[in-house]
């Protein structure tokens, strides 16, 4: 997993559209966080395919 460009205007925007969780990689854990966004930080794309199968990603709904 890798840093996105402008990280904190897409999460901020996906927040306005109502999306109260996000998937970041551990390497953008010094994007200021704020509102009701709830961050889940990984390090490589095997732990995130393991968290999301083992239900450690919990939905919204």
């Amino acid at each position: 997993m890798r840093p996105v460009a402008h990280a904190g205007q897409r999460l901020k925007e996906a927040e306005k559209l109502g999306f109260r969780q996000s998937v970041l990689p551990a390497a953008s854990a010094d994007l200021p966080r704020s509102g009701e966004m709830v961050p889940h930080e990984v390090e490589t794309l095997p732990d995130l395919v393991g968290r999301v199968a083992s239900g450690g990603l919990p939905s919204d709904g």
